[in-house]
């Protein structure tokens, strides 16, 4: 997660004010991750974003993908490891 985070931020500080997406990359996240923590994230960083951005978050398992899905807040798009996009 602290990689996560730190990456997230990253984006935010290079983007500044202007409309673009944060793409976040699960991929190295064990299948097991807790999604309570995962939604927090995703939800403090759009808060984040002006209006016309978002929040993608990529190389999602499978395993994840459910419980993520199922409460995953607006203006924030999941992208499984085979490249199908899911949103709320």
């Amino acid at each position: 997660m602290p990689h996560l985070v730190e990456e997230a931020r990253r984006q935010l500080r290079h983007h500044g004010d202007a409309a673009r997406d944060v793409v976040i990359d699960l991929s190295s996240l064990p299948p097991t991750s807790a999604c309570a923590p995962l939604l927090m994230l995703f939800t403090l960083v759009r808060r984040l974003l002006s209006a016309d951005a978002g929040v993608v978050v990529t190389g999602v398992n499978p395993a994840l993908r459910a419980c993520l899905v199922a409460e995953l807040p607006t203006g924030v798009t999941v992208v499984d490891r085979r490249g199908r996009r899911w949103s709320s």
